[in-house]
């Protein structure tokens, strides 16, 4: 078929302009900075506020701005400007000023590097004995060498900290059990905890060998046993925090496997759960639990004798969860947040929010910021 030239340059046109709106309709899927009306705050006024929605993030255009229309049209390759977006994700780690993404729907493990505006995919996640097939935790080692939990592989892939893969552990390892399906980890000098949320139990690993050193978390009545555990975290002094589906509660554990209190019931009211999910703990020793099934995050005092406060919670036009999953705080990239935040808010710590159900108005990851007013007097706690 013979093209003349006036209906070259016409396809042309039409393929840039296609182009062109595929680049505004996924931009318009990006993360909002606020809501229509202006700053979300938790709690809303006219309380005093302690937390803010600062914006959400869906893909690299998030952190790494919108690719022009020729690249994408002309490289349709990682260097030409292609938009890699997160997909449905589950865990969440933020750390040594990164944030790491679990991505269970990409099998893939997401890296952000605020300072440098980067939006990574796991380098060592290529076909063969690296490759991931659903991802829900993660946890770094000293050296910065990377631990993912992924029940669809049955064990811990380790990648080093260029992304290489290194190597699997976990797989195997307790005889007793005919499966084991571990979906969070956590680590402490050598030794590595795997939550294996089918044998009610958690496996001690040794992190260098894989040799299963003990377990923990289950005893023979079953009272202070973990039950269903959804994911599982260790605090600045050593201590283990287990989330428990089963018992809607909250189980604190020492290394050595001593249950030493547990918080939270079956229960509509605030302080209470119903699908507990991702928990993370700051550097204050504030506990942050996320409820899947009422969709918001509670934060509770050190030891988890108060609870500070509540946010997410549904119905927002921006700055509520959706089927919330992993959590994370940190203290670093204050200065790049700070930005979003409103007039006279002062960002203290920052939390990261996995949603498992992602809408016009609710992001893969809600990022929001923890605080005070200029010249408040409430010291900044969530209240």
């Amino acid at each position: 078929m013979k093209v003349s030239g006036k209906s070259l340059k016409v396809n042309v046109v039409q393929s840039l302009l296609l182009v062109a709106l595929l680049v505004t309709l996924l931009s318009g899927c990006a993360g909002k900075t606020a809501g229509p009306g202006g700053p979300v705050f938790f709690p809303p006024a006219p309380d005093e506020p302690h937390v803010q929605y600062l914006m959400g993030i869906n893909d690299s255009t998030d952190i790494e701005g919108k690719p022009t229309g020729f690249s994408l049209l002309l490289t349709g390759s990682e260097q030409g400007g292609v938009i890699k977006k997160i997909g449905k994700a589950y865990g969440v780690l933020a750390q040594n000023g990164k944030l790491y993404i679990c991505s269970i729907g990409g099998a893939q493990i997401i890296t952000i590097d605020f300072a440098k505006k980067t939006f990574d995919f796991l380098k060592g996640n290529v076909r063969g004995p690296g490759s991931l097939k659903k991802p829900t935790n993660i946890a770094l080692d000293k050296e910065g060498n990377l631990y993912v939990a992924d029940p669809g592989r049955g064990d811990i892939a380790v990648y080093a900290p260029d992304g290489s893969y290194l190597k699997s552990l976990g797989r195997g390892v307790n005889p007793e059990a005919a499966k084991t399906t571990i979906v969070s980890v956590a680590l402490y000098d050598d030794l590595l905890y795997a939550l294996d949320s089918r044998g009610n139990q958690i496996l001690v690993l040794n992190r260098l060998t894989g040799e299963l050193v003990r377990t923990m978390g289950s005893d023979p009545d079953g009272k202070n046993s973990v039950a269903l555990p959804s994911n599982l975290i260790m605090d600045p002094e050593g201590f283990l925090f287990v989330t428990n589906v089963g018992k809607a509660n909250v189980m604190k554990f020492d290394r050595d496997g001593n249950f030493l209190y547990q918080f939270g019931k079956s229960s509509d009211r605030s302080g209470g759960f119903a699908r507990p999910k991702g928990i993370a703990i700051d550097n204050d020793g504030w506990i942050y639990v996320v409820d899947a099934a009422f969709s918001n995050v509670q934060i509770f005092g050190k030891d988890a004798k108060s609870l500070l406060g509540v946010f997410g919670s549904p119905g927002l036009p921006a700055g509520s969860l959706n089927l919330p999953a992993g959590v994370a705080v940190s203290t670093d990239n204050l200065d790049y947040f700070q930005k979003l935040a409103a007039p006279d808010f002062i960002l203290k710590k920052i939390v990261y929010v996995v949603n498992q159900s992602v809408s016009v108005i609710n992001p893969t990851v809600s990022v929001y910021g923890i605080g005070e007013m200029k010249g408040s007097k409430s010291g900044g706690g969530s209240k």
